[in-house]
């Protein structure tokens, strides 16, 4: 059995929780200090410019922060990946997904376990769920319709391969 897997969380909540973490380092996100309006105006044209240039060039930014269909040649290969679809916390829900898709490809009974057992311990070092600057990020976006279009704008393929509600912008 030959297959890929991508995992995918939720577009916007993927893209506040980057900015969360990111934003705490001062030498990244184009020296915004946190602003997140400076950040997505910025983060809008830096994505645009890399589209339309095609660049293969390593930036930071672009690694964190691009769209999920910009990456695992999906345009040509979508059909090869199994996409598993997670919610923030619901790391039980998740390891029995992956257990399921480990063992259609023969991972032992043991090496699953481990991996379920890692999985369930808990986040990653930079989690940034439940933080203050998540919430203010949360807050800042949505309260901004400006904001909140252009991080529809810019990750709107995700939201229409992944299956994904857009958000309402009134």
């Amino acid at each position: 059995l030959t297959f890929q897997i991508h995992y995918h969380n939720v577009v916007v909540k993927r893209c506040i929780s980057r900015f969360s973490e990111k934003e705490t380092e001062k030498s990244r996100c184009f020296g915004c200090n946190g602003n997140m309006g400076c950040f997505i105006k910025k983060l809008y044209t830096l994505l645009a410019l890399t589209e339309k240039n095609k660049s293969l060039e390593y930036d930071y930014e672009v690694a964190h922060f691009a769209p999920q269909t910009w990456y695992c040649n999906f345009k040509n290969s979508f059909d090869n990946y199994i996409i598993i679809m997670y919610e923030e916390g619901d790391n039980v829900k998740l390891a029995g997904m992956l257990d399921n898709v480990f063992k259609r490809a023969g991972v032992s009974g043991e090496l699953r376990t481990v991996i379920s057992e890692e999985l369930l311990v808990g986040g990653t070092p930079h989690k940034t769920a439940g933080s203050v600057h998540r919430y203010q990020a949360r807050r800042t976006l949505f309260e901004d319709k400006e904001l909140l279009t252009l991080v529809v704008q810019m990750y709107y393929y995700d939201f229409v391969v992944f299956d994904y509600s857009l958000p309402v912008l009134i």
